[in-house]
């Protein structure tokens, strides 16, 4: 460990037991996507104990808040540290609660060397990641225009990546109506909504063996219908899209909508696809910040493995990327393999035994960004490669 590494460790040491008893209240208080009011609200307030002058609620966004860790006289730079802490209805099956309590960590022990530092420091706190993606909010507002790199972990099973590989990501709630009638004494006098819906997604189904490999879609009915004796006046679905890239996601939503339209036309009802969230964006992947992160995580006795394209997902973190450089690394939490959004996962961040990688994802945030204080150039060379046009790379046509 370099000199500040080793000054930073130890002020961690002193803040891990507030850092634990934080992570603990939200991981047996989860709560969901946009109603994270005392989630955000102990976030703020270990900001606000450790010396930040904080901002909350912050961005027009009742559970986001800003606080600055570290000012300095004549900063040679802007950083930013993402925090999380929204939560499933499962409870924290995304880890949230871990990964945000490991910011807030990072954040603190900065602020405790800030006299040390050369760059300044924010910590944002970003609901509703997993529902609508608050940070897309941010995005629009050009918050994170005026930073020169954005961090943050994501809670992973039992594999460590040095940076995530994120999908663009739409979903949309499908209506259809139609007309009910009585389902045996005069069924040619209705217009099924339920035909609709079904017949959309068996189109759906065979729109698969047209669509990219790293293409997407997921569904559910939210309803169909209320007897089985009434032609169903109208029915409803959730729909899911993704795809590596914004640009080809976009043709493909494109198509979905016309597929809609004519299950529309053949069932003669009516159709109406509205957004339900924000439109999350792939991961702008920065290799010079990759390359740092990887020697960090390397450093600290982290072993870590390649990101597998397969089993990406999605986060409103690819849109932040997209406005200056970031990275999302993933850390193991345990030591065998389970799937995200699970109850093995809310039981994991429940476990006292939680307080190892806590410890250990803090130091790879702040570590990181001390190895850019104490080296510009990696941070210049940053910025040149966000800054060069490798923005999108081009979109293959199918």
């Amino acid at each position: 460990m370099t000199p500040l590494e080793l000054t930073c460790s130890r002020h961690m040491d002193g803040l891990l037991p507030s850092a634990f008893d934080l992570e603990q209240y939200l991981a047996f208080h989860p709560e969901l996507s946009g109603e994270e009011f005392q989630s955000s609200a102990r976030m703020a307030d270990f900001c606000r104990r450790e010396g930040m002058e904080t901002e909350y609620p912050f961005a027009g966004l009742p559970t986001a808040f800003r606080a600055a860790a570290v000012r300095t006289s004549h900063p040679k730079g802007k950083l930013c540290i993402l925090c999380e802490y929204d939560a499933l209805p499962i409870g924290h099956g995304c880890g949230h609660c871990a990964h945000g309590t490991m910011s807030a960590l990072a954040a603190a022990a900065l602020r405790r060397m800030a006299d040390q530092c050369s760059m300044d420091v924010d910590i944002i706190g970003t609901p509703d990641e997993e529902l609508r993606g608050a940070k897309i909010d941010m995005c629009r507002a050009g918050i994170f225009k005026e930073y020169d790199f954005a961090m943050m972990i994501h809670s992973a099973s039992h594999a460590s990546t040095a940076c995530s590989v994120l999908l663009a990501l739409d979903m949309f709630r499908v209506s259809f109506k139609g007309k009910p009638a009585h389902a045996a004494a005069a069924p040619w006098e209705g217009r099924n909504a339920l035909n609709g819906v079904m017949l959309s997604l068996h189109a759906l189904d065979m729109l698969r063996q047209h669509v990219l490999p790293d293409t997407r879609m997921g569904w559910y009915i939210v309803h169909g219908g209320t007897a089985s004796n009434i032609i169903p006046e109208s029915a409803e679905f959730e729909l899911t899209t993704r795809h590596s890239t914004r640009a080809y996601l976009d043709r493909l939503n494109e198509r979905i909508a016309r597929i809609l339209q004519g299950a529309a036309m053949a069932t003669e009802t009516e159709c109406d696809i509205r957004s339900f969230c924000l439109p999350f964006d792939e991961m702008n992947r920065n290799l010079h910040a990759v390359s740092v992160v990887e020697d960090v995580m390397s450093s600290l006795g982290i072993s870590l493995t390649d990101p597998d394209p397969v089993k990406a997902a999605s986060s409103d973190v690819g849109n932040v990327s997209f406005q200056c450089p970031a990275v999302q690394a993933e850390l193991a939490l345990s030591d065998h393999d389970f799937p995200l959004h699970t109850e093995e996962m809310v039981r994991t961040v429940q476990n006292p035994r939680i307080i190892r990688p806590l410890a250990l994802g803090a130091r790879v945030i702040a570590f990181t960004l001390l190895r850019l204080m104490e080296n510009p150039d990696l941070l210049d060379g940053i910025r040149r490669e966000f800054e060069s046009g490798k923005l999108r790379a081009a979109d293959p046509v199918c």
